[in-house]
């Protein structure tokens, strides 16, 4: 290890009044690396000694802090919590030596400064700063330095009068006061010039019609106004004699677009277009078995085999194992019956929440019709290897009930060679 100290290696804790105790504790503060060059960041223990001299000496105090935390290579600690400095640095110079864990004591030893020795004075020399000075509890200077104390004997007699000073800087403006109350009227000023001309008013309302004056002479007949609007056209007179036949006119513009015309006989066939690509093969129909079965196990029994279907695919692929059919519930009036239909190796496996199969339950109202048919359906997807044989059945059971019976359906298995589509 190798520690880099601050300047401020060793301080007081903290600072007192000069009618309290001086402390008795000094904080060290330094930061350490390791042998990499890398700042500490583990606890450890470290070990500090004062010595009356930088090399060798005697050793007058000795103080041990077992895991101290280091950040970023920084740590502090107080000096003078377990075992009391006052002595120590009393008496001379004093260098303080420290030893991290088990290793060696670092070297050189570090030079203790001035602020330690506050532990051991008895009298304040040279100037003193303080936020206030108080005897016998009574404050004789306030914090801003001004005598507050008793002023007996201290006062002399008024001395001449000092020059005036310079002005102060303008203070900043004051908050308006209050309005004061209305004066009286002044007397009447002289009639000002009149103003500019204001903007003509809105017209005002139309007053009521006079009476009509008598009629006066006939004047001067006035300019042809303007043409008229033309009159109605009139009815259309003979047609007269064919006149001859003028000059060929300029080409029109082309007119609009005739209704589409009826659709013409069909053309010769064309040739085939080439043949597209082959599509993925199909499903192939496998086995197939119709089967019935009644007396459906009641809730909570052992689930019974309707049918078991056992084949030997011819390829490696996927077997799709469909069944359906329909239940008939017959005299169970005013009852809630539900039969679960599913395919497996076995009865454990084909009811196996967790597993691949899927299986559903007939929910069968409760109503008072003595006659239901629910049909029902199941399915399973297994894959299969080529010449292995395997087999798979269908297996019933009440969910809720018992009154479901006279069960039918049938059951097929359907062969995907290869990948499913």
């Amino acid at each position: 290890m190798k520690p880099f100290l601050s300047l401020a290696a060793l301080a007081a804790l903290a600072a007192a009044p000069a009618a309290a105790e001086v402390p008795s504790a000094l904080i060290h503060e330094g930061r350490l690396y390791d042998a990499a060059g890398a700042p500490v960041n583990v606890p450890l223990d470290l070990e500090f000694t004062l010595y009356d001299d930088a090399d060798g000496g005697r050793a007058v105090w000795s103080e041990r802090h077992e895991g101290v935390a280091f950040d970023d290579g920084y740590f502090a600690v107080a000096l003078g919590e377990e075992a009391p400095l006052r002595e120590a640095l009393a008496g001379g110079a004093r260098y303080l030596g420290i030893r991290v864990g088990d290793d060696e004591e670092m070297s050189p030893r570090l030079a203790v400064g001035s602020v330690p020795y506050a532990l051991v004075c008895e009298d304040v020399v040279g100037d003193v700063h303080a936020a206030s000075i108080s005897i016998g509890g009574a404050l004789v200077i306030d914090g801003d330095g001004r005598w507050v104390g008793d002023v007996t004997g201290l006062r002399g007699e008024p001395g001449a009068q000092g020059p005036r000073g310079e002005p102060g800087a303008q203070g900043p403006r004051g908050e308006p006061g209050a309005q004061g109350p209305r004066g009286e009227p002044g007397a009447q000023g002289p009639r000002g010039e009149p103003g500019a001309q204001g903007p003509r008013g809105e017209p005002g309302a139309q007053g009521p019609r006079g009476e009509a004056g008598a009629q006066g002479p006939r004047g001067e007949a006035g300019a042809q106004g303007p043409r008229g609007e033309a009159g109605a056209q009139g009815p259309r007179g003979e047609a007269g004699a064919q006149g001859p036949r003028g000059e060929a006119g300029a080409q029109g513009p082309r007119g609009d677009v005739g209704p589409q015309g009826e659709v013409g006989p069909p053309g010769p066939r064309g040739d085939v277009g080439p043949m597209g690509l082959q599509g993925p093969p199909g499903p192939t129909l496998f086995q197939w078995a119709a089967f019935r079965f009644v007396d459906v196990p009641a809730a909570g029994q052992q689930p019974r085999a309707a049918a078991t279907l056992t084949f030997t695919p011819p390829a490696n692929g996927w077997a799709l194992v469909r069944a359906r059919g329909f239940c008939n519930v017959m005299g169970q009036a005013q009852s809630e019956n539900g039969v679960g239909v599913a395919i497996g190796a076995n009865d454990v496996e084909a009811f196996d929440p967790q597993g691949v199969s899927g299986w559903g339950v007939m929910r069968i109202p409760a109503t008072t019709a003595l006659h239901h048919q629910i049909p029902w359906t199941a399915e399973r997807l297994v894959a299969v290897t080529a010449g292995e044989s395997a087999a798979l059945s269908v297996f019933v059971r009440h969910e809720i009930g018992a009154a479901a019976d006279d069960c039918s359906g049938s059951a097929t298995v359907e062969i995907f060679s290869g990948q499913l589509p």
